[in-house]
């Protein structure tokens, strides 16, 4: 499992500054430098890696043509497999290039259920929403943390500048923990309408005014995702939103 920056500081929930993705272009030019520096390592061209990848032969120079854009989880994990290393690599969260893979022992890790996909706009009838798990990752609890936990596929972009899509988060159960919302935190809001009957599962970052009214905004570059939420009643369509769940970390891929 690819971990990116751990979400929640040890004491108490609260979106670490710089954590994720951080500024996209600076983000983008350490990419490209790690990536540059497996290129020499492995004596590939970008289009002999990108090709290997199975990404296409223009992978590489578009990210160096597109710096205000991250690329999604899976490609960098089949890129990073190609340069024969590592997305922490990749993303500068270690100095090691050595393949994950390669570092792992024989011990097999917990398995942590992934329970739903965190997407902005569908809304999903309850029945179709609890399902069975959508699959297992290799993922240890948060000890920090002892109430139930999860994983959430995220889909789409409405928080693509923090988390990518495809990522997992690791969540634990917010009415369990009593939680009670942070500024910073990154939470997985639930809105659900018709009597109850349908439900949207979305990224949102906790924003607590001067008036102590709570708003879940997304983080994302797309600007058809650009306001916020508000707990509670919204309007009078029935539409209720609360915090199902505080996010603990990311993960970008399972294996």
């Amino acid at each position: 499992m690819r971990v990116i920056t751990p979400v929640v500081k040890a004491q108490l929930p609260a979106f670490a500054a710089g954590s994720c993705c951080g500024n996209v272009r600076a983000m983008t030019r350490d990419l490209l430098s790690r990536i540059e520096a497996r290129l020499v390592a492995t004596g590939k061209t970008a289009e002999k890696a990108s090709k290997d990848a199975d990404l296409g032969r223009e992978f590489v120079r578009t990210i160096k043509r597109r710096p205000d854009t991250v690329p999604r989880a899976d490609n960098l994990l089949a890129l990073a497999r190609s340069l024969h290393t590592s997305v922490e690599y990749l993303l500068a969260a270690t100095d090691d290039p050595t393949p994950i893979e390669e570092m792992k022992g024989a011990v097999e890790q917990p398995k942590m259920p992934i329970l739903f996909t965190a997407a902005a706009g569908p809304w999903l009838e309850i029945d179709q929403a609890a399902q069975a798990p959508l699959g297992w990752a290799e993922v240890a609890p948060d000890a920090r943390f002892p109430y139930d936990q999860w994983l959430e596929r995220v889909a789409g972009d409405s928080f693509d500048r923090k988390i990518p899509d495809g990522a997992l988060v690791q969540v634990a159960d917010a009415k369990a923990m009593g939680y009670a919302p942070r500024n910073g935190d990154i939470v997985i809001a639930v809105r659900t309408r018709a009597q109850g009957s349908l439900m949207e599962r979305t990224l949102k970052q906790v924003e607590v005014t001067p008036t102590g009214q709570v708003e879940l905004w997304p983080r994302s570059h797309n600007p058809a995702y650009s306001s916020p939420i508000a707990l509670g009643h919204e309007g009078s369509d029935d539409v209720t939103v609360e915090i199902a769940a505080l996010v603990l970390r990311a993960h970008l891929d399972a294996v």
